[in-house]
């Protein structure tokens, strides 16, 4: 039994699935309409968000290679159309995001809460007409944002969000973000509003001037530049005591979006 309607003419709906196979691989079809469970919400996606960790999936590069076709794509936000019987946090209507790491429900990330990663290679992702998700693996998206806006919140967002957190960032204090892709403009925002002083690097001045369009205080052409030693970090590192670094990480293994927060001299994988 579940709550809500759903167009009782549209017994099909499109997914599209991918064996890790490159883009061209990609292939769409139908399956039967998913009924949710006495726990699940069904969602009708309203916008999906790209993630460098989709490209690796759907290429099957390495151990992102997906063992059986599977729905790719982490980040999405939909309308809730129905809801199962034992459902209490959502109602049809409600925009949701469904969560990037199911098991990750409240406390510290620890190994065995970041496991099944919606969007593959093992758990399906959102790239789909209509989904099924327990409602513990769903949030509801901020009324201040569209659906669109609100699709890229749960990687991206997430993550510089637990990089500052953990580190503790306080008003005043400086930030030094290293690149300005996904993760790394999320921290600039995140920081902006926390009122720390932000210090961006970007080998592109039209980027640089996106990031201070966005709030940073300070940017620097990292590759005409010595970071470490250039003007405004040395000024502003040397001005206030607490000092932190934000950066989205260029290896192939981590360009899912992570990022590392830097409280003094240490560093803390977020």
């Amino acid at each position: 039994m579940f709550v809500g309607q759903v167009d009782e003419m549209e017994s099909v709906v499109r997914v599209w699935l991918t064996t890790g196979d490159g883009i061209d691989g990609l292939r769409q079809v139908e399956v039967d309409d998913p009924v949710p469970g006495p726990r699940d919400v069904l969602l009708r996606t309203s916008a999906l968000a790209l993630n460098y960790r989709d490209l690796l999936v759907i290429r099957g590069e390495g151990g992102w290679r997906p063992e059986r076709a599977i729905v790719p794509i982490s980040d999405a936000a939909g309308v809730v159309e129905a809801v199962g019987a034992q459902v209490t946090r959502f109602r049809p209507g409600d925009v949701v995001l469904p969560t990037f790491l199911p098991r990750w429900r409240s406390g510290p990330l620890t190994a065995e809460a970041y496991t099944l990663p919606t969007g593959g290679p093992v758990n399906r992702g959102m790239a789909a007409e209509l989904v099924t998700v327990d409602e513990e693996e769903a949030i509801r998206a901020p009324g201040t944002l569209d659906a669109t806006r609100a699709a890229t919140l749960p990687i991206a967002g997430v993550t510089a969000w637990h990089a500052l957190r953990r580190t503790g960032i306080a008003p005043g204090e400086v930030v030094l973000i290293h690149g300005t892709g996904g993760v790394a403009l999320m921290a600039l925002q995140i920081a902006h509003a926390a009122g720390a002083k932000v210090v961006v690097t970007s080998g592109s001045e039209q980027k640089r001037a996106r990031a201070r369009a966005l709030g940073a205080r300070h940017t620097i052409d990292h590759r005409r530049q010595d970071v470490a030693a250039a003007r405004p970090t040395a000024e502003l590192l040397t001005s206030w005591s607490r000092r932190s670094v934000a950066r989205t990480s260029t290896s192939p293994s981590t360009r899912s979006g992570s990022a590392v927060a830097s409280p003094s001299s240490g560093c803390s994988r977020g």
